[in-house]
Order: C-alpha cells, then sequence, then structure tokens
C-alpha cells in the first residue's frame, strides 16, 4: 500500500509538471521547451555582458533560490547573488517590514540588464510581488515561478512565467525545483560547450 501511494504521489508529481504552462510578456502562451530556451539564452547573455543572476523566494522557494545560486555560480560560472541571507532580511524586515525587503534588496543590488528570478508557490506574496515591481522599474529582466491559481499576479509580471497547475505546495515546490535544475542543467552545458550564443532546443539536452 505504502509503495502504490508513493507511485501516486510521483505520478501526480509528473502530470504537474507534464501541464506546467509557460507565458511571456502579456500572457502570450509559449511551450515549454521554447520558454526554457529562452531562459537558458537569457542567462547566458547575463553572463556574455557580466551581469549579474538576483533570486528571491520565501520559505521552501527560498531553498530553491539558494541552490539556484550555487548551480549558477558553479556550474555555469555565472554571477548570481539570493537575497536570503538572515541578517539582512532579520534588518531590513525589522526596521521597515518584511513586505520590502526583496524590494529594498533590489534597489541596492540590481542594475539594468540583470536577471531577476521570483519563485512564490501561490504567487501573490507581497515582498516578492514589490521586489519584482521593482526589478522591472529598474530595467531588470525577469523570469517568474509560480503556482496555484492560474490568474495569481506574479504570473503576469515577468518576461517568463513559469506556472504549475497545483494548489499543493509540494508538488509546486518540487516541480519549481526539477525546472530551476534542468535550467541551469541546459545552460552549464551550453557554456561548457562554447555555445553560448545558439539557441537549442531543450529536447536536444534531454537526447544529449
Amino acid at each position: 500500500m505504502r509503495e502504490n501511494k508513493f507511485i501516486d504521489h510521483i505520478t501526480e508529481l509528473a502530470v504537474s509538471l507534464a501541464n506546467c504552462s509557460v507565458t511571456e510578456t502579456g500572457l502570450t502562451t509559449i511551450n515549454i521547451e521554447e520558454g526554457i530556451n529562452r531562459t537558458v539564452n537569457m542567462l547566458l547573455e547575463a553572463k556574455r555582458q557580466n551581469r549579474k543572476v538576483l533570486s528571491f523566494g520565501n520559505g521552501g522557494s527560498n531553498a530553491i533560490v539558494n541552490h539556484l545560486q550555487t548551480d549558477l555560480s558553479n556550474t555555469c560560472k555565472i554571477r548570481a547573488v539570493n537575497m536570503s541571507n538572515a541578517s539582512i532580511l532579520t534588518a531590513l524586515s525589522n526596521d521597515n517590514g518584511y513586505e520590502s525587503v526583496y524590494e529594498q534588496q533590489t534597489e541596492l543590488w540590481a542594475e539594468p540588464g540583470d536577471v531577476i528570478v521570483a519563485i512564490s508557490s501561490s504567487g501573490r506574496s507581497g515582498n516578492i510581488l514589490s521586489g519584482v515591481k521593482k526589478a522591472v522599474q529598474m530595467g531588470c529582466k525577469v523570469v517568474t515561478l509560480s503556482g496555484f491559481a492560474p490568474d495569481n499576479p506574479l504570473r503576469a509580471m515577468g518576461d517568463i512565467n513559469y506556472h504549475v497547475s497545483s494548489f499543493s505546495y509540494g508538488f509546486v515546490e518540487a516541480a519549481h525545483s526539477v525546472l530551476v535544475h534542468y535550467i541551469t542543467d541546459c545552460a552549464g552545458s551550453l557554456a561548457r560547450e562554447g555555445m553560448a550564443g545558439e539557441t537549442i532546443t531543450a529536447k536536444r539536452l534531454v537526447n544529449g
């Protein structure tokens, strides 16, 4: 019985990933391979231009952006920063409220042409939304990952937006983790092959 429940769980996660929808600015739908291609090229363009990739999230999403920073820095050799330092978060939230912690850090660290990756399972966290709004105002490129309701506000704010159609934190966070890991694997492969200027399909990277 326990084995069957686990298989059911993994199957549902696979379905959530398979049903992940990707939109660009204006909520125009694109297929997931095209979305991954554009995201990978956005990251590699940041590398070529010596720009930064900055990321933020709360709770489990915060753990994902920590992993993202590790892989971008180590595997892709891209300058990457996440905004989860406990001392900064507690200082800023104590002085100005938690709603503004990512907005303030974005204003401090981001520059035009940088890439912001914002992750929120609900797509409704106020501090995430204010951070993304500031990033857009500053001329950054934005990638969002969200879940829950398809009309969540975060999904409409990025240049590329990934939405996992589930109301389960576990499935949404696991799917986001898989997506982020896959994107950095693709970017790392291209960087190592010296193909950073090429558009390459996700299918080719999967099949080798």
